[in-house]
Parts: structure tokens; sequence; C-alpha cells
């Protein structure tokens, strides 16, 4: 359940949990942070409120767009 995402021009390599893994797939620029947050809620037992989860993935997401491996529209 868990991924490593290569930074091509970098070398550096990063792993991502099994939410972070999920969320990396549902990278595809026509859902938002918080559609995405909506449908991990949907796809955990016993998650926390929508709100820290949106919370996480948008820090998550900042990490991977300072680092260039995603962009923010």
């Amino acid at each position: 359940g868990e991924a490593i995402v290569i930074h091509l021009k970098t070398g550096v390599y990063y792993s991502l949990n099994e939410v972070g893994t999920v969320f990396w797939k549902m990278l595809d620029g026509a859902r938002t942070v918080a559609n995405c947050a909506e449908e991990i809620a949907a796809l955990t037992l016993d998650a926390p409120p929508i709100d820290s989860i949106a919370a996480d993935l948008l820090e998550v997401a900042e990490r991977l767009a300072k680092e260039g491996l995603v962009t923010v529209e």
C-alpha cells in the first residue's frame, strides 16, 4: 500500500504511506484537495473529520509542489 516517488531530475526519492499513495493516484488535475479528502474519508473506516484529512492532504500537496513533483492550480 505504500509507494516511492522518484524525482527524475534530482534523483531524490520520497516515500508515501498508504493514504499518501491513494492521494498521489487521485492527483489527476480534475479533483480538488477537498474532493480527495471526501473520497479518502469514504474509503477509510473510523476516518478523522474531513477537515483534518483535507488539512493533511493540503500539507502533502504543498510539499510535493515545493519539490517540483506536482503543480498547483
